[in-house]
């Protein structure tokens, strides 16, 4: 399966599977486990990477993602920095997004503001990565999931936490013959990711 074509299938599927029992569901195993088998991912070392995707824990998540973890940093959407692809709740498209574990911020900063003090590291970041440059598409814009409701605070975690990103919209995709050109975008995200662990 081409990787384009496991993206496009969540933006078209993810609504109407949403509106069926969680348990056993195919769309959710499917956005599990397929990303093992799709050549851009399995292909990255995965004794120096780690790969996990979600479409929630026990219930529907408002945002479906797939993650890629440098082992040597974190192997958690909870902490540390980490590239991830979010799909909008809307499902109007997806980010490619380098970011950070929100939670880790919940729990540590609790006494403070952690949307402000995940912010701050963004902009750290934006301002000192010299290789975080808005070309081709990538840039350090913040990030709209299009979530309106109230039942979580991770939407707004991911958009605050975002370093740098790129959005393909579902149109994009379907634009798109081969994985070529998400793949070399992937490519230039690791180097960004490599040159954030450097720094």
């Amino acid at each position: 399966m081409l990787f384009k074509d496991y993206l496009l299938r969540v933006l078209t599927n993810y609504q109407i599977e949403k509106e069926t029992q969680y348990s056993k569901n195919k769309l959710a195993d499917f956005i599990r486990n397929e990303p093992l088998s799709i050549d851009i991912i399995s292909n990255l070392d995965s004794t120096k990477y780690k790969i996990s995707a979600s479409a929630g824990n026990g219930q529907w998540a408002v945002i479906p993602w797939l993650s890629i973890y440098d082992r040597k940093i974190t192997e958690s959407a909870q902490k540390g920095y980490y590239i991830v692809y979010l799909f909008t709740a809307d499902l109007s498209g997806v980010y490619l997004s380098l970011n950070q574990g929100y939670t880790f911020y919940q729990k540590n900063y609790a006494q403070e503001d952690p949307k402000k003090k995940i912010e701050l590291v963004s902009k750290y970041w934006q301002a000192n990565l010299p290789f975080l440059k808005d070309i081709n598409g990538f840039n350090s814009n913040k990030i709209n999931l299009n979530y309106k409701g109230t039942g979580t605070v991770l939407p707004k975690g991911y958009e605050l936490g975002n370093i740098f990103s790129k959005f393909y919209s579902t149109n994009d995709l379907q634009k798109m013959s081969t994985d070529k050109a998400l793949s070399q975008d992937l490519n230039y995200m690791i180097t960004a990711y490599q040159e954030l662990k450097e720094s």
